[in-house]
């Protein structure tokens, strides 16, 4: 079950430290399921047996990590709001 960070990982490492499932985007743990599988696969996969059905698209790669990348900065803000 090691397939990257998914929503029950996130949710089991945040819920108990006091964030609310209602302050997390749904759509942004929607993508960390996503990114999450894409991940799983390419680690857990020979590279010699590894074939891409799509190339990826640079630009579209970093979009999403600058999106994943923003959502964690709400997140951490939210950690700081905790401690203060």
């Amino acid at each position: 079950n090691n397939h990257g960070l998914k929503e029950k990982n996130i949710l089991a490492l945040l819920l108990p430290i006091g964030i609310d499932s209602d302050d997390l985007d749904p759509a942004w743990l929607a993508d960390m399921n996503t990114f999450g599988e894409k991940r799983g696969l390419v680690a857990h996969t020979s590279a010699t047996s590894y074939m891409t059905i799509q190339t990826p698209d640079p630009a579209n790669e970093l979009n999403t990590v600058t999106q994943i990348k923003n959502k964690l900065l709400r997140i951490d803000e939210l950690i700081n709001n905790l401690i203060e």
